[in-house]
């Protein structure tokens, strides 16, 4: 008997050195300031945060799609996250983080989705002068160019401090409002 009681103690302690093998890893979707493209004073990660929550000193509205968009997906994320740690348990880490990869896959798409399916107010027509006289006809409230809707990215990667890492909670932007 206590034998058997030794080998199920091994078994659930392997099972958590795998599951928290797996809780090191964090998921990150947003714009990522670092790989910043745009040749202009504001960069793609700024434009985002500024369109998320408004500028009242340049007379721009809050157009959240970050922040929705990852609400939308906490169901898809808590299935994924389960089928990780299920993966974990069994012993396949690589396939665990796979289905990290997805759920920031599938949340990636729902920004640029939401980016996409122009976000009220619509422009105002100061905004829209500026536009033709560009060249630009679209009348879409979040896409110009297009250079902010193609930086929006996902990564998963271990997490960076040990608070991190105790807390285990999963990053659902790549800027903070701080």
């Amino acid at each position: 008997m206590l034998e058997v009681i030794k080998m199920k103690k091994s078994l659930f302690e392997d099972e958590m050195k795998r599951i928290l093998e797996i809780a090191e890893y964090k998921i990150m979707v947003g714009i990522p300031e670092a790989t910043d493209a745009r040749n202009e004073e504001v960069g793609n990660a700024a434009l985002g945060y500024i369109h998320e929550f408004g500028s009242p000193i340049a007379n721009i509205p809050a157009r959240p799609f970050l922040i929705p968009s990852v609400e939308e997906q906490k169901k898809n994320w808590e299935k994924r996250l389960g089928k990780a740690a299920s993966l974990a348990i069994d012993g396949d880490i690589e396939a665990a983080k796979g289905q990290m990869e997805i759920a920031g896959q599938q949340t990636r798409d729902a920004v640029k989705s939401k980016i996409a399916s122009n976000i009220q107010p619509a422009l105002a027509p100061y905004t829209l002068m500026k536009r033709v006289e560009r060249g630009v006809t679209r009348t879409n409230t979040l896409i110009d160019t297009g250079s902010m809707l193609r930086a929006v990215n996902y990564v998963v990667k271990k997490k960076d401090s040990q608070q991190e890492q105790q807390h285990g909670e999963l990053e659902d932007a790549g800027f903070n409002r701080d």
